[in-house]
């Protein structure tokens, strides 16, 4: 990679930045799609604002991703440097996987809250979809993590080009995963839908039910009154 930096040059860092946020931003429309279909929607937003929203949730994901894998990796580093106390180093080795964990909670958040055209949503930190693609997404990078180290030979055979497949591998099987964390939630919200919508179509009969018998007891009752009345009035002399 330093290499290629290196051989690369600003200016075509530059352009090579600017090109694979642009390839990840249409990346970010075809999931944008495919939780519309999760959520069983169809999309009514602009084209403009569509890619103003997949450009905005790469950015925003990409440095939520990077700062996750910061706090892991150089995380013990830089509170060994700053921290003189062992009982900070020792807390900060605890509190850094649940932190990376919360961060990757949020970018799934957001992800699910601006990507689907769902109108009038509410936003929360903690949904079961989210939960699970969370999980698949850690799942996902252990069995990455322990097939390069153990069997991985890419490196050998390919040579740089084992490091890009890699990252392909990981970012497909990720995207499989937050795909199947959305269609989770999006099952689950029909279910929601629909149980809310017997539930209005139920309590309308019941109303309905008891405006009924309540005509009926009112009806009954006049006609018993206007019987006793009858009987009670005197006939004609």
């Amino acid at each position: 990679m330093l290499d290629i930096i290196q051989s690369g040059g600003p200016l075509r860092m530059s352009f090579g930045v600017i090109f694979s946020l642009w390839s990840a931003s249409m990346g970010m429309i075809a999931v944008m799609d495919t939780l519309n279909a999760a959520y069983n929607v169809k999309e009514t937003r602009s084209l403009t604002k569509q890619y103003g929203i997949a450009i905005s949730l790469t950015f925003g994901l990409t440095l939520l991703a990077v700062a996750s894998l910061l706090i892991v990796v150089l995380g013990n580093q830089f509170v060994s440097h700053f921290a003189s106390s062992d009982i900070i180093a020792l807390v900060w080795r605890i509190m850094k996987w649940p932190l990376s964990l919360a961060v990757l909670l949020l970018a799934l958040a957001l992800t699910y809250y601006f990507a689907p055209d769902v109108k009038n949503r509410e936003w929360h930190w903690l949904t079961p979809g989210s939960i699970a693609g969370t999980f698949l997404l850690v799942t996902v990078g252990v069995g990455v993590r322990i097939y390069v180290y153990y069997w991985g030979s890419l490196a050998n055979i390919y040579g740089s080009l084992g490091a890009v497949i890699v990252l392909l591998i990981c970012m497909y099987l990720g995207g499989v995963a937050i795909l199947s964390g959305g269609a989770l939630n999006g099952a689950l919200e029909s279910l929601a839908h629909e149980r809310e919508a017997d539930h209005r179509e139920f309590s309308s009969e019941s109303a309905a039910n008891k405006q009924m018998h309540g005509e009926s007891a009112h009806r009954r009752a006049t006609r018993s009154h206007n019987r006793n009345a009858a009987w009670r009035t005197p006939g004609p002399p």
